[in-house]
């Protein structure tokens, strides 16, 4: 699965207050007794759930590496001042750096 967000390129932000656990609503909560009703097709359905609260909860730990990752690549850039006066639409074919 992480190929593929990597090759479709997404870059969503998931809101943090956005949790699996958060109340559901009463249409939801009319949905999920409906479905409850037979046995055999809840359970299909809380392994479906579980399997995607998993992927959910590995995005969000990939995307807070790859923010750690992406600020520390940020802090790493020179300045203009670093760049020994080279202007900026040169680098860094300029040779400084």
């Amino acid at each position: 699965m992480k190929t593929v967000r990597k090759q479709a390129g997404v870059n969503a932000r998931q809101p943090r207050d956005a949790l699996p656990e958060a109340p559901l609503s009463k249409d939801l909560q009319a949905h999920e007794q409906e479905i409850t009703k037979s046995a055999r097709e809840a359970e299909c359905v809380k392994k479906v759930i579980a399997a995607i609260t998993h992927e959910l909860t590995l995005c969000r730990k990939e995307n807070e590496e790859l923010r750690g990752e992406l600020e520390m690549l940020r802090n790493n850039i020179p300045t203009e001042a670093d760049t020994k006066g080279c202007m900026r639409n040169q680098w860094p074919t300029c040779g400084h750096i």
